[in-house]
């Protein structure tokens, strides 16, 4: 009986964890919601420090093209003040595209205009503006390393062998088991294994901590695509959602029991108790 009542008792703890988690999630929202209306407009908070100008160059320097701005130009023109100026992004990706639309100005009159369109669209439908940014923030900053940077990591990592690691998950679930019948011994075994678990894990995660980086990152792009898909369905963006849904499909195998690591942000697991207990 003592064994089922502390069982119980630990479902029951996971479960306040859960939804206090996802309580704390909907303020946030919220707050954050209010905050990004109030900034509309205003002088942008960002400045741009040696190790952020390193970083932004990133997708530019990997996407070449005819006629860019070059250094010298850029330089005596000093546009890291315009880039800082109108850097309202709220992810990696935002602020490196942004970058990179700057040094590569775009001269055909009809791409000129269908921009004109998208920016008046924005500013005369505040909800969706702030609901995209919302969504671009759920990918959220890399501080100073580019997504280019992690994802050079994933050429050198390798295969890495599973086995280990899973017979110790295993042996969680069979301490748990054994309180069924002793909770003395049961409980040894469990704080035994979950004490091997966590100095293995934490040893482990230095090593792969850029690429965990770089898998969450682009699992979290991928529900950004999903949220983007289901709340911008105007005609104005159908080019850009023909290129989300396709994107989606070829992702589909890709993001398949990816659920865990989308729901830690980035690595950010602080703000959930109980993505701590899962990390």
């Amino acid at each position: 009986m003592e064994t089922y009542i502390f069982v119980g008792l630990i479902f029951l703890f996971m479960i306040v964890l859960l939804v206090n988690g996802k309580r704390e999630q909907k303020k946030q929202d919220a707050w954050w919601r209010k905050k990004l209306s109030e900034l509309y407009g205003q002088a942008s908070p960002y400045t741009l420090d040696v190790d952020a100008l390193c970083h932004v160059k990133r997708f530019y320097e990997k996407h070449p093209m005819p006629h860019q701005v070059d250094d010298i130009t850029w330089n005596d023109l000093d546009l890291d003040q315009l880039f800082e100026r109108i850097n309202y992004t709220q992810s990696t990706c935002g602020e490196e595209y942004l970058y990179y639309t700057l040094r590569t100005p775009v001269t055909e009159a009809d791409k000129l205009d269908e921009l004109e369109q998208k920016i008046q669209y924005f500013e005369t439908h505040s909800e969706n503006r702030v609901e995209a940014q919302l969504l671009f923030k759920k990918l959220g900053k890399l501080g100073k390393y580019s997504l280019y940077d992690y994802l050079d990591h994933l050429e050198i990592l390798g295969e890495i062998n599973n086995r280990f690691y899973l017979v110790w998950d295993l042996a969680v679930i069979a301490a748990v088991l054994v309180m069924f019948y002793s909770v003395p011994a049961g409980l040894i075994a469990l704080v035994g294994v979950l004490v091997h678990n966590i100095l293995t894990y934490f040893k482990k995660k230095k090593e792969i901590e850029p690429y965990i980086c770089s898998f969450n990152y682009i699992f979290s792009m991928i529900s950004v695509l999903e949220g983007m898909e289901k709340s911008f369905t105007d005609p104005l963006f159908s080019k850009e959602l023909e290129t989300i849904r396709g994107c989606n499909r070829e992702l589909k195998k890709f993001k398949t029991g990816s659920f865990l690591v989308m729901q830690q942000r980035n690595g950010d697991i602080g703000g959930n108790p109980l993505m701590i207990l899962i990390d």
